[in-house]
């Protein structure tokens, strides 16, 4: 009788301890409360995420997307917004590459935009057409789809101003084969309701 008493205890106590332990956040959950958290720019801190992450404790599990994207977000003065319209110049660039869209891709420039790849500079948006025309996925016999890795991309952003950096793989649509990797960086700024690239490096 006393051992049942014991045993009963034990996993009555065992039980109590499971209940009250913190159960670990989970990766969807993780991210919320750090959305939820996020400071301004000027209260972030560089180790913002790094403190955030600490709180979640060992059971967190983000992943890398989310680590990033929050990390470029506490830049940004009007995120999400800024980095959302950012996003959708990036892959506006690899839709209309894949679509060979040149208008398109030619609208996402400002007039005066520089494109510096191989050593040479396109200068003006007549000069980046020529670039457009002449890119791998533009030319009549490429039937190539773009893919961008979401942890590949890279935002920051001000109110006004941005930088984006991103990778790319174009894939032959008809062999599944990578026939391309492209890698862009960018500055971009906001030109009334829309971001326009201003410069660019690509390679």
């Amino acid at each position: 009788m006393r051992a049942r008493s014991v045993l009963f205890a034990l996993v009555f106590f065992s039980a109590m301890a499971a209940t009250a332990a913190p159960r670990p956040a989970s990766a969807a959950d993780w991210a919320d409360r750090m959305i939820a958290s996020r400071p301004s720019a000027n209260q972030a801190g560089p180790d913002w995420a790094d403190r955030m992450a600490a709180r979640m404790g060992p059971g967190a599990s983000p992943s890398r997307d989310w680590v990033e994207r929050l990390i470029a977000g506490r830049s940004a003065e009007f995120a999400p917004g800024s980095l959302v319209q950012i996003e959708r110049v990036q892959a506006a660039l690899v839709g209309a590459g894949s679509a060979k869209d040149l208008g398109r891709i030619l609208s996402l420039f400002a007039r005066d935009a520089t494109v510096t790849s191989n050593g040479r500079t396109y200068a003006g948006i007549d000069a980046i057409r020529t670039y457009w025309e002449n890119a791998g996925p533009f030319l009549a016999q490429n039937h190539w789809e773009g893919y961008t890795p979401t942890q590949e991309v890279r935002i920051n952003a001000a109110s006004d101003n941005a930088t984006l950096q991103f990778e790319c793989l174009w894939v032959d649509t008809a062999t599944g084969q990578v026939r391309a990797r492209s890698h862009a960086s960018g500055i971009l700024v906001k030109d009334g309701n829309q971001w326009v690239i201003t410069r660019m490096s690509a390679g």
